[in-house]
């Protein structure tokens, strides 16, 4: 009886022991995931817009303590292949007199609570206008097809923390289209080291002019253009077969025209090529 006693004693003690094992482990467990909570969850309603398209955003406090978000209450970040770069935006309406010196107030947030805003897909700032120098007026830009994110900053004390939101992408919703055209050979001089891309204009956010210059034989003629685009890179086709009887005895320059519409407005590469 002593043995059976004794063992069902052990028995006991073990089955206490792993019982607080376990009740230990539990706000441990409990503890950890509340410190992984993020103090503000930034989102948008999805993750592809077309562009011109309204991004709808919701900024969360996580928390059951007020945060204070530091305005302007998001800022706008695009990828440009290496850093994400800030596009402008303002914190006050400047449409206002004299607010150069004024400090918009931050943004409180209370426990738990959603913010909901909306961005428009563009960038603005302000400018003085022409009435008077004390007098502030808002000039925007559309914002181009792309990788983006929304930054917030969270103001802690005398530190500021950082919040990023989910990547999203802006996607052009219509074909890019070149109109080309060129002069009539002759009508402009020039000699072989003015041929090439000589121009490069842009007229908005989405329309390229570029102007190449070439030397033919007076007895070719230009047929058409056309482009073919990959990554940043543009390559310019002018097509125009070598004569073979027709050859001619003299060079001719002729100026190239490729008109782009719907081209998203960035740094790119540009060659020229001739199909024969």
């Amino acid at each position: 009886m002593k043995k059976i006693g004794a063992a069902l004693f052990v028995f006991m003690l073990f089955i206490i022991m792993l019982t607080g094992c376990i009740n230990d482990k539990e706000p441990d467990a409990k503890e950890e995931s509340e410190e992984n909570i993020e103090n503000l969850t930034v989102s948008t309603d999805k993750v592809s817009y077309n562009l011109g398209e309204t991004v709808n955003i919701s900024i969360k406090n996580n928390l059951n303590t007020s945060l204070v978000i530091i305005t302007p209450v998001y800022y706008v970040q695009k990828f440009n292949n290496t850093d994400w770069i800030f596009l402008r935006e303002t914190a006050y309406p400047c449409e206002s007199s004299c607010m150069m010196g004024m400090i918009a107030p931050n943004i409180t947030i209370n426990p738990n609570q959603t913010l909901k805003y909306q961005w428009d897909q563009k960038e603005r700032w302000c400018v003085s206008s022409d009435s008077s120098p004390c007098y502030l007026k808002t000039e925007t830009i559309n914002a181009t097809s792309g990788l983006y994110r929304l930054q917030c900053t969270l103001e802690d004390n005398e530190n500021h923390n950082l919040f990023y939101s989910n990547n999203f992408t802006i996607e052009s919703n219509e074909d890019i289209s070149l109109n080309f055209s060129f002069s009539e050979c002759g009508v402009f001089s020039f000699d072989e080291s003015d041929t090439g891309i000589n121009e490069t204009i842009w007229i908005d956010n989405t329309t390229l002019n570029v102007k190449a210059n070439v030397l033919i034989n007076c007895g070719e003629e230009i047929i058409n253009g056309s482009y073919q685009l990959v990554d940043d890179k543009i390559t310019l086709y002018y097509n125009s077969p070598e004569c073979v009887e027709e050859c001619m005895d003299c060079m001719c320059g002729v100026v190239l025209y490729y008109n782009f519409t719907n081209l998203d407005k960035k740094d790119y590469q540009f060659e020229l090529e001739r199909i024969v």
